[in-house]
């Protein structure tokens, strides 16, 4: 039984190497490289893309991917999406989908059963949920702190809207460190989940955005998680070149 193939292209932009599977087997493509000045944005959409990558990897679905700036080639990706926002996926029945999460509930839906990321069960799925929102609250604090102090001019920064983006951000890791009590290798159940992919590539992502920040004392737990699970293929393979 074939693998399920209803997945063509997912868009993005940035400096990334991206890779298209071919027979279990992961092939270099290229890679391309983007603007400083576009440094936030570039970054948001990584870590989206990351999110994406890792768990096409993991769902062993079939894909291709183009890299197309949406600064730099903004009237190439509108052919394809409009909108112009990345990430974007483009089915083999030509249907656009955008926004990660949404894409990633689509991609679920084609694997096999065994291979899911989203737990069926009810009360699974709303416990896999909560951690994955946790961790796109601390993404989102990131970004949010990122471009309060790389966009804005120096004397229009707004330190108390920093401040309280830290003080969210540091509580989404914490509500995360919580989660991690040693009984299982895993966020949700016995098994791998979409808890733990968004987790993991946030984690990372916070950790290059605001190097030195995350202090590994205040997160152990988070940070041997993420250590241990970002040594699989399926994620070492997306990391940005």
């Amino acid at each position: 039984m074939a693998v399920p193939t209803d997945v063509n292209e997912l868009l993005y932009e940035g400096t990334y190497t991206y890779h298209r599977l071919q027979n279990g087997k992961h092939e270099e493509l290229a890679s391309l490289s983007y603007n400083n000045d576009n440094w936030f944005h570039e970054q948001q959409t990584l870590t989206e893309i990351d999110e994406n990558m890792v768990s096409l990897n993991l769902l062993e679905l079939d894909w291709t991917h183009e890299s197309i700036s949406v600064f730099n080639e903004y009237d190439r990706f509108a052919e394809t999406n409009p909108v112009v926002k990345a990430p974007t996926l483009v089915t083999d029945s030509e249907i656009v989908l955008m926004d990660s999460s949404l894409i990633l509930s689509y991609l679920d839906l084609l694997a096999f059963p065994a291979k899911r990321l989203l737990p069926e069960d009810a009360l699974a799925f709303a416990q896999c949920q909560r951690i994955v929102g946790l961790a796109l609250a601390a993404c989102e604090k990131t970004v949010q702190i990122v471009y309060e102090r790389t966009l804005r001019p120096v004397e229009k920064i707004h330190q108390p809207w920093i401040e309280r983006c830290q003080g969210q951000m540091l509580s989404a890791f914490q509500l995360l460190e919580d989660e991690i009590t040693g009984e299982s290798e895993w966020l949700i159940g016995d098994r791998l989940t979409q808890a733990d992919v968004t987790s993991v590539v946030t984690w990372s992502f916070t950790n290059r955005a605001l190097e030195g920040f995350l202090e590994r004392d205040r997160f152990p737990a988070l940070a041997q998680f993420a250590e241990r699970i970002e040594k699989r293929s399926e994620f070492s393979s997306t990391v940005p070149a």
